[in-house]
């Protein structure tokens, strides 16, 4: 698909993908979750701790303070330049605490949150895991639903029960 996907047309979208508005066979599914593999997003995001150690000193105010911490040692004022390396790194180790906390702490939630959607599968609503979604399923969203993957709308439901 040359065009992005949101622009595409339905029509377009379901010949590419080899689907039909029906959904897909529970075979056929299994067929591309081993192809495609599951549908997740990658840890690309995620920051080694010596990477959040090295970012605590990228900020501006940081560097001045370390800019002035060294002339103050050049310029034989010891005791100064050692009163603000000692503020520096304190607030350094400081700030890697808590964002290294932070950081597990949203992994330990994330692990536990498992979003389930309902696609057709075989002619029929199914419910399963969003890492379970493959290329070409159709997903059945309700009102105030969140999209599970990079989806493309196809009609909405005229039923209210949903």
């Amino acid at each position: 698909m040359s065009a992005p996907f949101w622009s595409t047309s339905i029509e377009t979208v379901l010949r590419e993908l080899d689907a039909s508005p029906a959904g897909l066979s529970q075979i056929e599914a299994d067929r591309r979750l081993q192809r495609a593999g599951p549908n997740r997003t990658s840890d690309a995001g995620t920051v080694s701790a010596l990477t959040l150690l090295v970012n605590q000193f990228r900020s501006p105010l940081v560097l001045l303070l370390l800019f002035a911490m060294t002339l103050s040692l050049f310029l034989g004022e010891t005791t100064d330049g050692l009163i603000v390396l000692a503020i520096v790194l304190g607030s350094a180790l400081l700030g890697f605490t808590q964002e290294y906390r932070a950081s597990n702490e949203v992994a330990k939630l994330l692990a536990v949150i498992q979003t389930r959607v309902t696609v057709l599968r075989d002619g029929g609503e199914v419910e399963l895991p969003q890492d379970a979604l493959v290329p070409g399923d159709v997903i059945v969203l309700g009102a105030g639903a969140s999209v599970p993957a990079g989806a493309n709308r196809m009609a909405p439901r005229s039923d209210a029960t949903r």
